[in-house]
């Protein structure tokens, strides 16, 4: 299971659904991870900390990532064989710190796949960083 921050206004926003055949950026540098890695699509799973589309300027609160954390914790217990979970990118990471995850369930972090960290180079030891904590995931998912 990969966690993202929310819908994003080239993907789910456009499409309503969260997906990597969505034509936005992270979805094409998401594939590009997964396919080095290893994992399938089929194998994978999204979500997102904050799963409901708001304005990008838009402050995410604490009242918002307690609300995704409930969401995501309802979701959980309906993924029995979950091996890993990545929580992609800073906001990502805040609600997993507040979720409490199985015991079974390897939590990971990175940064996000989007065009900010992926396309400069300042940024390419947390690019390396995304396809560590994938390699991580698909070692856990053999």
């Amino acid at each position: 299971m990969a966690v993202l921050l929310r819908p994003g206004r080239l993907g789910a926003m456009a499409t309503d659904f969260l997906s990597l055949a969505n034509g936005d950026p992270t979805a094409r540098n998401m594939i590009k991870a997964l396919t080095e890695v290893g994992i399938s699509y089929r194998k994978m799973m999204f979500w997102n900390a904050i799963p409901w589309a708001g304005e990008r300027e838009e402050k995410i609160t604490s009242a918002m990532r307690e609300q995704g954390r409930a969401m995501l914790e309802r979701l959980v217990p309906l993924l029995p064989e979950l091996k890993s979970a990545i929580l992609v990118g800073g906001e990502a990471q805040r609600v997993g710190k507040l979720v409490t995850w199985p015991p079974t369930v390897r939590v990971l972090e990175c940064a996000h796949p989007g065009p900010f960290v992926w396309n400069q180079f300042r940024y390419r030891e947390q690019k390396q960083g995304i396809f560590e904590a994938f390699r991580k995931a698909a070692a856990l998912t053999s």
